[in-house]
């Protein structure tokens, strides 16, 4: 009967610290995302897209109360001209960044999974995947790279 306790009280002191280490992760992780990134690369399956400079003043903002604000810029003649901007909620998951969009449409999911590659003080790579089948067959992905 002693051996049934101790197993069970070994079980549950290593739940227990497990459980402790993803929550410890996962504060550390938010806490390292909470700031404005700006694209530097985007790798689109397989292949390093060109970026012009107004595409990498694209900003992804995410704030301490879990809000996110992204940036779009793009060139019109000689200058650069914001495109739009999206926001909603933020938080991470497991080491993948999850996203419940303000406005989305039948088309668009109201939430988007990306797992983190890298996340440092001043480097943040996601994996951007889009799964709609109708759109893309054989599945889509980009590896976006963000610097501070």
């Amino acid at each position: 009967m002693r051996k049934i306790h101790l197993l069970i009280l070994l079980v549950s002191s290593m739940i227990i610290s497990c459980s402790t280490d993803n929550s410890e992760n996962n504060e550390s992780e938010q806490s390292l995302i909470i700031g404005t990134w700006n694209v530097e690369k985007v790798i689109e399956d397989g292949n390093q897209e060109n970026l012009s400079d107004c595409e990498k003043t694209d900003t992804r903002e995410f704030k301490s109360s879990n809000r996110f604000n992204f940036e779009y810029y793009g060139s019109s003649g000689e200058n650069c001209i914001n495109e739009g901007n999206e926001q909603g909620e933020w938080s991470i998951e497991n080491n993948v960044l999850v996203l419940k969009w303000d406005v989305y449409d039948e088309d668009d999911p109201q939430f988007s999974r990306w797992p983190i590659i890298e996340l440092s003080e001043n480097k943040l790579v996601l994996k951007i995947e889009y799964t709609d089948e109708e759109e893309f067959p054989d599945g889509w992905y980009q590896e976006a790279t963000f610097i501070r």
